[in-house]
Formats: C-alpha cells, sequence, structure tokens
C-alpha cells in the first residue's frame, strides 16, 4: 500500500529542505563553471604563447573540470523530470548517472590527454620562453580556484558532523555536487603546485624533461580522480542505503502502541540525491488476528505512512509490505 509523502506538514517541509539544497547545489556549481572556465582561457591561452606542456596539462585539467560541471547541471536538469510511464518513480538518479560520466569520460580523456602531451615533449624536450608569463598563468589559476575551494569548504562544512573527517563526509554524502566538486577543487591545487614547482626547477636546473615530468604527475592525478569519483558514483548509481539514522526513525515514527500492526523491517534507498523510497514491512500488532483487514487496519496504515513521511529528512515516497496473519492455532482435543 503506498502512502502519498506529500500528505504530511513534515513531509512537505523535507521536500521544502530537498528544493533548497538542490538550488544551493546549482548555485555552486554555476560558479564552479565560471571560476573554472576562466582559468582555463589563462591557462590554454599561455600555452599558445610558451608551448609549456603543463600549461596544456593544467588546461585540460580545467576543461575537465567545466565538462564535470555542464554534465552535473544537465542531471539536475533532467532528474526534476516528472513521472512518467517510462520512469514511474521520476528521474532523480540522472544526477548520478552524469556524474559517472563525467568521471570516466571527461577526466580519463583529460588523463590521457596529457599523458600523449608529456610523452611528446619527453621525446622532444626543449627550452620554452616566457617562463613568467608560465608563471603568471598558473598563479592566476591559483588565486581564482583557492577562492573556490575556500567558498565550497565553508558551504561543505555545514553539512560534515562534528569531527567527520572529509573522506568519511565525501563517502557518506548521497548528493553528487559537493563531493565531486571538492575532489576537483584539492586536485586543481595540487596539479597548480606540481606545475609551478616543475616549472620553477625547470628553469632553475636547465633540465626541460621536468616539464614532461610535471605532465605526467597531472595526468596521473587526473587518472585518480576517475577512478575514485567512478567508483563512488556508480555506488550511486545502483541505489545506496541513507544512513542507518533514517530507518531508525522511520521505525520509531511507524511504531504506536495503539496501531494494530508492528513495523518489523525498514528498508529504503536513495531514488535520487532528494528523495528516498522507503518499504516497510508490517506484521500483526499482538492479540490482532484476522480484523487487520478492516477500516481500522486501513486508518492505521495511513496514519503510520504519514509519520514514516514525516519522519525522513526529504522527500520520501512509503510503500508497505504487509506480512500476512498467522493462522489461528487448531484446538487441542479434550
Amino acid at each position: 500500500m503506498p502512502e502519498d509523502a506529500d500528505a504530511s506538514p513534515a513531509a512537505s517541509a523535507g521536500a521544502s529542505a530537498a528544493a533548497s539544497a538542490a538550488a544551493t547545489g546549482r548555485h555552486h556549481l554555476v560558479t564552479a563553471l565560471a571560476a573554472n572556465g576562466a582559468s582555463a582561457v589563462v591557462k590554454l591561452a599561455a600555452f599558445f604563447v610558451t608551448g609549456a606542456s603543463v600549461l596544456l596539462s593544467e588546461g585540460l585539467h580545467s576543461v575537465a573540470d567545466c565538462g564535470n560541471q555542464a554534465a552535473l547541471l544537465l542531471g539536475h536538469r533532467r532528474s526534476s523530470a516528472s513521472p512518467s510511464a517510462l520512469h514511474p518513480l521520476g528521474r532523480g538518479r540522472a544526477r548520478y548517472l552524469w556524474a559517472f560520466l563525467v568521471a570516466v569520460v571527461v577526466f580519463g580523456g583529460s588523463a590521457v590527454g596529457s599523458f600523449i602531451e608529456a610523452t611528446h615533449r619527453l621525446l622532444n624536450p626543449g627550452h620554452h620562453p616566457h617562463v613568467g608569463v608560465t608563471l603568471a598563468a598558473l598563479a592566476f589559476a591559483a588565486v581564482i580556484e583557492g577562492v573556490s575551494f575556500g567558498s565550497l569548504v565553508r558551504a561543505a562544512n555545514a553539512g560534515r558532523r562534528p569531527g567527520e573527517r572529509w573522506y568519511g563526509f565525501i563517502s557518506r554524502s548521497r548528493d553528487p555536487d559537493f563531493p565531486v566538486l571538492l575532489i576537483e577543487d584539492v586536485s586543481d591545487l595540487v596539479g597548480l603546485a606540481v606545475a609551478l614547482i616543475g616549472t620553477v626547477l625547470g628553469e632553475l636546473t636547465g633540465a626541460a624533461v621536468l616539464d614532461a615530468v610535471a605532465s605526467y604527475l597531472i595526468a596521473g592525478l587526473l587518472a585518480a580522480n576517475a577512478v575514485f569519483l567512478a567508483r563512488e558514483m556508480s555506488s550511486l548509481v545502483l541505489g545506496e542505503a541513507p544512513d542507518d539514522a533514517v530507518a531508525e526513525a522511520v521505525l520509531t515514527a511507524v511504531a504506536a502502541d495503539d496501531e494494530p500492526w508492528r513495523a518489523s523491517t525498514v528498508q529504503a534507498v536513495h531514488l535520487g540525491p532528494d528523495e528516498l523510497l522507503i518499504i516497510v514491512g508490517l506484521s500483526p500488532g499482538p492479540d490482532r488476528g484476522p480484523e487487520c483487514a478492516g477500516d481500522e487496519s486501513l486508518d492505521g496504515l495511513r496514519r503510520a505512512g504519514r509519520r514514516a513521511a514525516g519522519a525522513a529528512p526529504m522527500r520520501a515516497r512509503v510503500l508497505f509490505e504487509i506480512d500476512p496473519p498467522p493462522p489461528p492455532r487448531a484446538q487441542e482435543p479434550s
């Protein structure tokens, strides 16, 4: 028996909170897209002036980030489509799918491009003029991406538990926006540091091969991003359960001494970052028998469904799986 999550004020509040979180995620994606777009233009323009391999690798890195944000924004749009006959539970997981494709295609492709460029420079080493242009472009990108990273960390801290490590926060999150953006920004700053160090050391020592070495390291960083994000996003595409606290809250909300049913199990899975499918297993309560199929039972199920939807921290679709009452015992012959 399905119970509409919108039937309770608490569930409506959860849906409003989920819509607000989605709007916040879109804002951060647009901001990151603008920052990475500016960074990509500066790096690639400087590459055409200097021919420095690290600038091309870092430019591809920023292009990959831009593709990532564009794909995640497309995922937001796709996931907001209304349920249809083909997709009766909606398309909330579209955000996970696009994040997974970004990890494999965009980051993976950029890693391959950086690796090819590094190999070319290794086989054809040469001193690049205009080192000052290279350093200025990398420093400009570091300022832009550092400001973006600081803003993102402040926003993400609001969702972190006290004392929670960043890896735990990323693994726990069911919203792909913050984890993906955090991984991106950290890798951006690390990649810029590698590029700056490689450029400075190459200039000081005269070893042109250091440019190719730095590009190899950036390619490895992009490949590591692709593997990590693909693993995290594929798990979300397959469907992850919410925190254990959600199941406990739903189980507590459904249980009530005056109801004819007793909640025995709760199974929940994310249909998207801000929507849950909750299946509650019910069995007849103490001293309850076949009369549980009457109007009293239906009223009890409606009340339990509203409480279950209200206990979820986001929009929820609640289904009940009802165990039939045990057959009456046969009387022993006297």
